[in-house]
């Protein structure tokens, strides 16, 4: 009985390994999101929007990309009276980054699910009440997404070095050479 566990789990590890190959050697696109973004004392709903490039590491798991995004609390409108105190009201987020993704699950040419990891240098606005603080930050990327074709969704988690955590979830299309 272990002996047909353990040849089950090799065949599966293979099979598994051999689909996990992207169908695009390249692709350019970019996605729109929505979700919600949380710092000390509050927190907004925020929309997103990305372009970016990727390409796939020849025969592994791997492709790297460069992305570049906004994060911007687009859906609140935000009404104030003249004598109100200069408080916070929300951040906004533009970026520049790198990204690479790990091929999770493959099926065929069209489906592959992905975990996503990457890192991006990036402008930061403090709008408050009466004013704006601009700012440089780093941003961590963290999230899982799914391609089918040209069809891209994900989920992802950006952090900044002051604690502000968004969440996003995005849709997009994605062009590209496919793979022969």
């Amino acid at each position: 009985m272990n002996k047909r566990l353990v040849l089950l789990s090799c065949f599966l590890m293979i099979s598994v390994a051999a689909y996990a190959q992207y169908p695009y050697k390249w692709q350019i696109g970019g996605t729109m999101g929505i979700g919600g973004t949380i710092y000390t004392g509050g927190g907004d709903p925020t929309m997103s929007m990305t372009i970016g490039f990727n390409k796939a590491v020849q025969n592994t798991k791997w492709r790297w990309g460069i992305e570049a995004g906004i994060m911007n609390q687009g859906l609140v409108d935000y009404f104030f009276e003249d004598d109100a105190p200069d408080t916070f009201v929300r951040p906004n987020f533009e970026y520049v980054g790198v990204i690479a993704d790990y091929s999770l699950f493959s099926k065929g040419e069209g489906f592959n699910i992905f975990a996503r990891g990457g890192f991006a240098p990036a402008h930061q606005r403090d709008l408050y009440v009466h004013h704006s603080e601009d700012r440089f930050t780093a941003l961590g990327l963290i999230g899982v997404g799914a391609d089918y074709y040209w069809n891209k969704v994900m989920i992802t988690g950006y952090i900044s070095t002051s604690g502000i955590v968004t969440i996003q979830v995005s849709y997009g299309w994605w062009f590209g050479k496919r793979c022969k």
